[in-house]
């Protein structure tokens, strides 16, 4: 009879600062492509080696929350990494330096927020707690489904923001409508939007 084995996760083995900074310099090509802000990152990466025992703690549970729920891959698949680093990264600049936004959300919809790949926090900071302050997040984060499908939820009511739906119009669109439904127009939008990124690159 096999035994079946146990699911292994990124960061397993990370029970420390230094194994997490070890383990995002190991895997540093991917933020290469993530982000635009390469000096920011850099910093926000060095910080890691001098964070104080709260805030390591803190970070330490933040990741193996977005390693076990962003479960998108194996520890050897590189889609699997080019989504979690990011957003652990992105989780570290807020933890770091928007901690008020950390201390008013659950842990699963903080990790969402996180998940959301956003360029520039630091100048944009205002616009992104506009757009998903904690009802949204919520409302999304409580249904009992993947987190994929929660992050194409996410990317929907960045459209349903663009349409000019109140905070409170956007929780009643996604609390009246199936997940399938929600899922699947959050992945057309965000497929649209990067043909339109694609498209405009070219141009350049």
């Amino acid at each position: 009879m096999a035994l079946k084995m146990s699911k292994v996760y990124m960061f397993d083995d990370v029970s420390t600062k230094e194994d997490l900074y070890k383990k995002i310099i190991d895997n540093s090509w991917v933020l290469e492509t993530a982000f635009f802000d390469s000096e920011r990152v850099g910093r926000l990466v060095n910080s890691i080696q001098t964070l104080n025992v709260n805030e390591e703690k803190e970070i330490l549970e933040f990741v193996h929350y977005i390693d076990q729920n962003m479960n998108y891959s194996d520890n050897e698949d590189d889609y699997g990494r080019s989504l979690k680093i990011p957003a652990i990264i992105t989780g570290i600049d807020y933890i770091k330096n928007y901690h008020e936004r950390k201390e008013e959300l659950s842990m699963a919809s903080f990790a969402l927020l996180s998940g959301i790949p956003f360029n520039d926090i630091e100048n944009g900071y205002q616009e992104i707690t506009e757009m998903y302050p904690k009802e949204v997040l919520d409302c999304i984060s409580s249904r009992n489904i993947s987190f994929d499908m929660q992050l194409n939820m996410a990317y929907l009511v960045e459209k349903l923001h663009k349409e000019g739906k109140s905070d409170t119009e956007i929780v009643e669109y996604i609390d009246s409508r199936e997940n399938d439904e929600l899922y699947n127009e959050g992945y057309d939008y965000i497929n649209s939007w990067m043909e339109d990124v694609m498209f405009n690159s070219k141009k350049k």
